[in-house]
Protein backbone atom coordinates (compact mmCIF):
# COMPACT_ATOMS: atom_id res chain seq x y z
CA UNK A 1 0.00 0.00 0.00
CA UNK A 2 1.08 3.57 -0.49
CA UNK A 3 1.36 5.77 2.58
CA UNK A 4 -0.31 9.14 2.90
CA UNK A 5 3.12 10.80 3.07
CA UNK A 6 3.78 10.27 -0.64
CA UNK A 7 3.20 13.27 -2.86
CA UNK A 8 1.45 12.78 -6.22
CA UNK A 9 4.70 12.95 -8.24
CA UNK A 10 6.36 10.24 -6.15
CA UNK A 11 3.26 8.06 -6.47
CA UNK A 12 3.36 8.51 -10.26
CA UNK A 13 7.04 7.57 -10.40
CA UNK A 14 6.32 4.20 -8.80
CA UNK A 15 4.30 3.12 -11.84
CA UNK A 16 5.15 3.12 -15.52
CA UNK A 17 1.97 3.01 -17.64
CA UNK A 18 3.97 1.72 -20.61
CA UNK A 19 4.97 -1.47 -18.82
CA UNK A 20 2.26 -1.68 -16.15
CA UNK A 21 4.93 -1.87 -13.50
CA UNK A 22 7.54 0.02 -11.58
CA UNK A 23 11.00 0.62 -12.92
CA UNK A 24 12.82 -0.25 -9.70
CA UNK A 25 15.92 -2.32 -9.01
CA UNK A 26 16.69 -3.82 -5.61
CA UNK A 27 20.27 -4.69 -4.73
CA UNK A 28 22.71 -5.00 -1.85
CA UNK A 29 23.61 -1.51 -0.59
CA UNK A 30 27.32 -2.33 -0.89
CA UNK A 31 26.88 -2.94 -4.64
CA UNK A 32 24.90 0.28 -5.13
CA UNK A 33 27.69 2.74 -6.01
CA UNK A 34 29.23 0.44 -8.62
CA UNK A 35 25.88 -0.36 -10.22
CA UNK A 36 24.85 3.31 -10.27
CA UNK A 37 28.17 4.31 -11.85
CA UNK A 38 27.90 1.61 -14.53
CA UNK A 39 24.34 2.60 -15.42
CA UNK A 40 25.26 6.29 -15.57
CA UNK A 41 28.21 5.50 -17.88
CA UNK A 42 25.69 3.82 -20.18
CA UNK A 43 23.53 6.95 -20.19
CA UNK A 44 20.82 5.66 -17.84
CA UNK A 45 19.28 8.20 -15.47
CA UNK A 46 19.33 6.57 -12.01
CA UNK A 47 18.68 7.56 -8.41
CA UNK A 48 18.40 5.88 -5.03
CA UNK A 49 14.76 6.23 -3.99
CA UNK A 50 14.55 4.18 -0.82
CA UNK A 51 15.53 1.11 1.09
CA UNK A 52 14.02 -2.24 2.03
CA UNK A 53 13.46 -2.98 5.69
CA UNK A 54 12.60 -6.27 7.38
CA UNK A 55 8.98 -6.79 8.39
CA UNK A 56 7.13 -9.41 10.34
CA UNK A 57 5.44 -12.20 8.38
CA UNK A 58 1.94 -11.14 7.42
CA UNK A 59 2.57 -7.41 7.85
CA UNK A 60 1.50 -5.39 4.80
CA UNK A 61 4.10 -3.83 2.54
CA UNK A 62 4.04 -0.06 2.90
CA UNK A 63 5.69 2.46 0.59
CA UNK A 64 5.86 5.84 2.29
CA UNK A 65 7.94 8.99 2.56
CA UNK A 66 10.32 9.45 5.47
Amino acid sequence: SLGSGLDPLTRALLYDPQTSGGLLVSLDPAAGPGVLDALRRDGVAVAVVGRVEARAAGDPVLVDAR
